[in-house]
């Protein structure tokens, strides 16, 4: 998401519909090469306040559900895949 103003503490962010970004949440900033966990603190329509929990680094662990999530997902996403590949060849048939 499109940061449009960034602090030590937060940031504004623009959005296509806040109400479907949860109360927390992590927030990348790409222009600054950053990784952040965020609360929302206000929402509108196109943007929200969002307040910063604290920095993820690159020597930060990554939780073990997390990367037993991360990979279930991955192999789903590899198993739609390769069903959409089959659809689409029969389909052409």
């Amino acid at each position: 998401m499109p940061c449009a103003g960034f602090s030590s503490t937060g940031a504004r962010v623009d959005l296509t519909n806040a109400a479907v970004i949860p109360d927390r949440f992590d927030l990348t900033i790409a222009q600054k090469d950053r990784s952040f966990r965020a609360r929302m603190v206000w929402r509108r329509v196109y943007e929200a306040g969002v307040a910063f929990l604290g920095e993820y680094n690159d020597e930060m662990p990554v939780p073990w559900d997390l990367a037993k999530r991360l990979r279930a997902s991955e192999a789903e996403k590899a198993a739609l895949r390769k069903r959409i590949a089959q659809l689409t060849e029969n389909g052409a048939a």
